[in-house]
């Protein structure tokens, strides 16, 4: 029997978070959904807890699906990347993202996948970072991304080989 890999999309819960830039993870899970030839081995999940409190959500499902923590993807914005840009990283820090941060921290370890998804940073400086994460997307923004998608899963497949 194949191994599941776990894809997690971080974000943050209520209605409020839906289609803002920090809740990317979660729209990615969604948008996977709807992919027909994403592999069968891929389990989708979006965390209901709030994003800097991941980790122990991610801890608890690790427990209880009991499933490899070296096939664990953790799906997440990433400001310091470009809009549309891309990294998918094993084993890798945190690089400031609270969210990851407290992944590692209840897990003990960062050994497991990241996909990181660039929103950018804000154009004005008087908008802050907090502000613009929890900004919502424009269509175009979201069609940028969306683009990217069968890229990011593609680059996924040929590393993993699934």
């Amino acid at each position: 029997m194949e191994e599941k890999y776990w894809l997690i999309g971080l974000g943050n819960p209520g209605a409020e978070y839906q289609g803002t830039r920090h809740n990317l993870g979660h729209w990615v899970i969604q948008q996977l959904n709807t992919f027909s030839d994403r592999p069968q081995s891929w389990r989708l999940y979006q965390t209901q807890s709030w994003m800097n409190q991941s980790g122990m959500e991610v801890k608890n499902l690790l427990k209880e699906k009991n499933f490899n923590l070296q096939r664990l993807v953790v799906i997440h914005d990433e400001a310091d990347l470009a809009l549309g840009d891309f990294r998918i990283h094993f084993g890798r820090g945190s690089a400031g993202h609270r969210g990851v941060e407290s992944i590692i921290r209840e897990l003990g370890t960062k050994n497991f996948w990241r996909w990181r998804i660039g929103i950018g940073r804000p154009v004005s400086v008087k908008q802050g970072l907090e502000n613009f994460i929890l900004s919502k997307f424009s269509e175009h923004e979201l069609r940028v991304i969306q683009s990217i998608l069968p890229s990011i899963v593609d680059k996924f497949r040929f590393i993993t080989g699934k």
